[in-house]
């Protein structure tokens, strides 16, 4: 081929195929490659790559593979092709945010490392909007992640470029990352706007925030289905406080919004309205470093990071809800701190630690108490009454004798005995206030008692002493359960190489009847990426995949799995065996350390029984006592 100048430019091997054109190296440059076009290039396109040539900058070649020069097929003949600089060491992005694929491709990448990427995504943007230039088309394949966190646009030959007071568009665009306002649109007669890649660049950073989930693709509420495109279009964002309101609901296994914390209003400005003002590239890398900077470790799995204002850590329970593991613990945090303890003498000195022993509570009946003077006060009007209802009785008997009518003497005896009888029994108000003064004296010290069991007894010890027996059981089988692993894993071999061999296959490079970018987007937010994730119960549980569109991934499954060959001679994949090492050492570590804290947990215990004696033994007592004399005064005046 020839450049512009017509300089010769010698091409070496193939080094890959696109919907456009074949890549290849550039034998006497190493850092350009050629891209040569299937088709001759129109004069149009020509003079759009001849024109991003000569506008490129340090900062536009740093960040992405743009056009260097255009390729003839002869000097002074047609364009067929264009020189750009080579991009080594990096991988799609869709790889980094797929669960499955990043452990294998990005392996020690965890959800700070996500967030980083993510803000790296937002700077690129910003340089791009900042040369008056707009990706247009935004999506998972044009661009590159490395080890680091770097990014890199490809396929720059169709940015809308603005150039020479011209502006060149991008007639292309994937629906799953094209706003609501140009969905359904013509892209060969549209400029877009920085607004409109704001959409795009949305897109992207919430898939890697949410493990490469699209933030409209959930659970619809509403009658019939929402494909993804109309849930775009319809402002449908799945996630947030407001979700159910736009009749959607989060797909399962997946963290809530608010674990974004500072990030979480620029996702609501994104996806909440059909034409928002969008954030900016700006806006999403402040707000990125904010929630970088409120991550926090969790203390249950050194590979989660998530923000400190949050009660619980949202990927543990995502975790246990889904059973799938979206990091692994590096070997770094598995190393952790080697004790080097002596755990059989450990053991022992935990074992010698005695419980508390809290001497015996005196019961109230052993206080002795004499009635009180109130109670003596209320034990005299008491008696007076009955003196004074002996009285009116004796006198209604006299005088019932007296009439000469029997029947009017024997009413009047009897009124006489019933009204007495009332004077003399009648409870006063002094008698009611003892009753209640023993009912609140046996409630405190019913309380006491309870207090002085619970802080002086042995059930905390008791407890934490089961904890410890259960631990060192289960320290014990650790080689045990080491042994089993290895050997699952030996045994499974036929099932793994199926897996990998599956797993090489991925639902956004298969072609499906049925199956177009939108609904595998849907399948991989429902955490379907590739053949080893296909299993027909999962697919007819996603809203829209009915028994026929079902049917037809379950065919294309079937065909996958058919080309599988077992190979007895291939070992175990050396990253599962040390994986297992890695969890046994982490779990043995863990074990070692709670152990290692039960002695003087056990002794704390001990000695707060022993403080708790001191300082609650008085008022246990007081409060015996004061139930004693209570109770003596209420005898007293029954």
């Amino acid at each position: 081929m020839f450049d512009r100048r017509g300089q010769a430019i010698p091409l070496g091997a193939k080094l890959g195929t696109g919907g456009e054109g074949n890549v290849f190296e550039v034998l006497d440059h190493r850092k350009l490659v050629a891209k040569i076009y299937h088709q001759p290039l129109t004069d149009e396109k020509a003079t759009k790559l001849a024109h991003m040539a000569e506008i490129s900058t340090p900062a536009l070649l740093q960040l992405s593979a743009w056009p260097t020069d255009v390729l003839f097929d002869r000097p002074g003949g047609k364009a067929v092709g264009l020189l750009m600089a080579k991009v080594d060491g990096h991988k799609p992005v869709h790889l980094l945010y797929g669960p499955k694929s990043r452990q294998k491709e990005f392996p020690d990448a965890q959800w700070p490392f996500l967030i980083h990427t993510a803000a790296n995504v937002a700077r690129a943007f910003a340089a791009v909007h900042e040369h008056g230039h707009v990706i247009g088309d935004v999506n998972h394949g044009n661009l590159l992640v490395s080890a680091e966190g770097t990014v890199k646009f490809i396929d720059c030959d169709s940015f809308q470029v603005h150039a020479h007071g011209r502006h060149y568009l991008c007639e292309v665009g994937v629906s799953t990352h094209t706003p609501p306002e140009l969905q359904d649109i013509s892209f060969r007669t549209t400029r877009r706007t920085a607004n409109h890649d704001a959409f795009g660049l949305a897109v992207m950073v919430f898939q890697l925030l949410f493990m490469g989930r699209h933030p409209y693709s959930g659970s619809y509420l509403g009658k019939g289905e929402m494909p993804l495109e109309d849930a775009i279009k319809g402002g449908r964002f799945a996630y947030g406080p407001g979700a159910a309101s736009r009749l959607m609901k989060q797909p399962p296994g997946t963290i809530p919004l608010e674990a974004t914390g500072p990030v979480a209003p620029l996702f609501e400005r994104a996806f909440s309205a059909v034409t928002p003002l969008r954030p900016t590239a700006l806006e999403w890398r402040v707000g990125l470093q904010a929630l970088m900077q409120g991550l926090g470790q969790c203390q249950a799995n050194p590979a989660h990071q998530y923000l400190q204002t949050l009660a619980t850590c949202p990927w543990c329970t995502v975790e246990r809800q889904s059973g799938f593991l979206f990091f692994t613990i590096t070997a770094a945090q598995a190393t952790g701190t080697v004790l080097h303890l002596d755990v059989s003498a450990l053991w022992q000195q935990i074992k010698a630690i005695r419980p508390p022993q809290p001497p015996p509570l005196a019961a109230p009946s052993s206080f002795q108490a004499q009635p009180s003077s109130s109670a003596g006060a209320v034990r005299a009007r008491a008696r007076g009454r009955q003196l004074i209802g002996w009285l009116v009785a004796i006198a209604g008997f006299i005088i019932g004798l007296g009439p000469a009518d029997k029947h009017g003497g024997i009413l009047i005896v009897i009124a006489a005995a019933f009204i007495g009888w009332k004077i003399g029994s009648s409870d006063s108000d002094g008698i009611e206030k003892l009753r209640a003064a023993q009912r609140d004296a046996s409630r405190v010290y019913e309380d006491m008692r309870q207090r002085w069991y619970e802080a002086t007894g042995d059930v905390r010890f008791s407890n934490k002493l089961r904890e410890l027996e259960c631990l060192k059981a289960e320290y014990d089988r650790l080689p045990e359960e080491r042994r089993q692993r290895l050997n699952r894993l030996e045994n499974g071999r036929r099932a793994k190489q199926l897996e990998a061999f599956l797993d090489r296959f991925r639902i956004n490079a298969a072609t499906i009847p049925g199956i177009g970018d939108g609904r595998k987007v849907t399948l991989q937010s429902y955490g379907i990426e590739t053949a080893a994730d296909v299993k027909r119960d999962r697919i007819l549980n996603i809203p829209g995949f009915g028994p026929a569109l079902t049917n037809r991934i379950m065919a294309w499954h079937k065909t996958v799995t058919a080309r599988f060959v077992f190979d007895p001679n291939q070992g175990v994949n050396p990253a599962e065996i040390s994986k297992v090492e890695a969890d046994i050492l982490k779990r043995k570590q863990e074990i070692e350390m709670a152990l290692a804290r039960g002695p003087a947990e056990l002794q704390a215990i001990g000695a707060q029984s022993q403080a708790a004696m001191v300082a609650l033994r008085q008022q246990v007592e007081a409060a015996a006592r004061q139930l004693a004399q209570a109770e003596v005064d209420l005898r007293s005046v029954q």
